[in-house]
């Protein structure tokens, strides 16, 4: 399947995604990728539970429909949700 946004696709029977970036979407793709799905499900679950959203097609962090982060590194998503910087391989 391929969209405007991501493929999902198999390579050699392994199933593979294929996010296309922009420099809107870049570092929200980057830390979202870089977490385990645990991790980025309980950012997600934390940002509804201030009234936010955590997009997970790199979109960054929303209020009221409007982009909080600054869309230029990692760290600013965790700034726009209060919490530190948490390096990658912190992320389980």
């Amino acid at each position: 399947m391929v969209g405007e946004a991501v493929a999902f696709l198999k390579f050699e029977g392994v199933p593979v995604d294929v996010y296309y970036a922009s420099i809107r979407t870049w570092w929200g793709l980057v830390q979202m990728r870089t977490g385990s799905a645990a991790f980025n499900a309980r950012l997600a679950t934390y940002a509804i539970n201030l009234g936010m959203r955590y997009h997970a097609d790199g979109n960054g962090v929303t209020k009221n429909g409007v982009r909080i982060d600054d869309g230029m590194s990692e760290t600013s998503i965790f700034k726009a949700l209060g919490l530190i910087d948490v390096p990658p391989e912190l992320r389980d």
